[in-house]
């Protein structure tokens, strides 16, 4: 989890690694380029996470739809960008105890089902 910078969006708020889609690029690169990013960590495996975070924006009057990816990685010792000023290894349940919008737990929920189900991470390896 990564808590957000002062004077950044969403200040002070624990996240996941998050950001947008550039032009032509695919949401699993744009997952990659965020991680590296954000985190600098190489990353081992990634899965599609059957699930989709959707929320409406009044200020633009939009819905959004988010897809969620799960990042395996072998290395702990995260090099953060400016966007954030603290982050933690956490277990599930602390993990979604610090989010606070729905989507984002739910999120995690089912990434972590994901995770513990060998069937499912076969059939949604990004290969």
């Amino acid at each position: 989890m990564l808590k957000r910078a002062k004077g950044k969006m969403y200040e002070g708020m624990w996240r996941m690694v998050a950001g947008k889609i550039k032009p032509n690029e695919k949401a699993w690169e744009a997952c990659l380029r965020e991680i590296q990013e954000e985190t600098n960590l190489k990353i081992d495996e990634l899965y599609s996470v059957p699930f989709i975070n959707s929320f409406y924006e009044w200020e633009t009057d939009s819905i959004h739809s988010i897809p969620v990816f799960l990042a395996i990685t072998k290395e702990s010792k995260v090099a953060m960008n400016d966007e954030h000023d603290k982050y933690e290894w956490l277990y599930v349940d602390e993990a979604i105890s610090r989010l606070e919008w729905p989507g984002q737990k739910k999120g995690i929920e089912e990434s972590f089902k994901m995770l513990t189900n060998k069937q499912m991470k076969q059939l949604l390896r990004i290969k």
